[in-house]
């Protein structure tokens, strides 16, 4: 993972598998926030009502978050985490939930078989490249809103809200490895940094 960007998933996958008579059904899908990860597996709960074990692993801006869904310490998120690491994804989530059939498969089974749905549900999955962004407000003089468009085009950016009194009050967003850049040149324009 860079500093500019990070790779994601431009697609979701899901895969099947069988290990004895247990199946475990993996779902790889990009997820930006939290919260976002949060519905999506309340769903997938929801879906798979009579499954024994829901597992999963996410990595969401920075945060690594892992749980094993009842099985064994170890063997369920950690495998799945692994293979987010492996593919250097950022921004992705995996949820294996695991139908039991009645026959245990001890630690390094449900490992390889936690790892390898995971695995399979990616390789399903379109890899692309993104940037990482972040938003700003700033208040600056109308005057300057000219070369404040000016610098922001330069730099990928772009207005997501704005609003007019004796200042222009603006809420961008733009490349995060460009934000000290653009703030530095926007502060010459009389611009100032607000708190959200």
């Amino acid at each position: 993972m860079s500093l500019d960007g990070y790779r994601t998933l431009g697609t979701t996958g899901e895969a099947v598998i069988r290990e004895r008579a247990s199946k475990f059904h993996a779902y790889a899908f990009p997820c930006a926030t939290t919260e976002a990860f949060k519905e999506r597996l309340g769903q997938l709960v929801t879906a798979h009502r009579t499954a024994r074990h829901v597992a999963y692993a996410y990595r969401i801006d920075g945060e690594e978050r892992i749980s094993d869904g009842g099985e064994p310490n170890g063997t369920a998120g950690r495998p799945i985490l692994i293979q987010l690491c492996a593919n250097d994804l950022e921004n992705v989530a995996i949820v294996v939930v695991r139908y039991f059939g009645g026959t245990k498969l001890g630690k390094g089974g449900l490992a390889r078989a936690f790892s390898g749905s995971a695995a399979q549900a990616l390789a399903k999955c379109e890899v692309r490249e993104e940037r990482w962004m972040t938003e700003l407000r700033i208040t600056c003089p109308i005057a300057t809103l000219g070369r404040i468009n000016e610098l922001l085009h330069a730099r990928d950016g772009t207005i997501l809200h704005s609003a007019f009194d004796a200042e222009a009050h603006l809420h961008i967003r733009l490349p995060r490895a460009l934000s000290g850049e653009f703030l530095h040149q926007a502060s010459l324009a009389g611009c100032k940094l607000r708190d959200p």
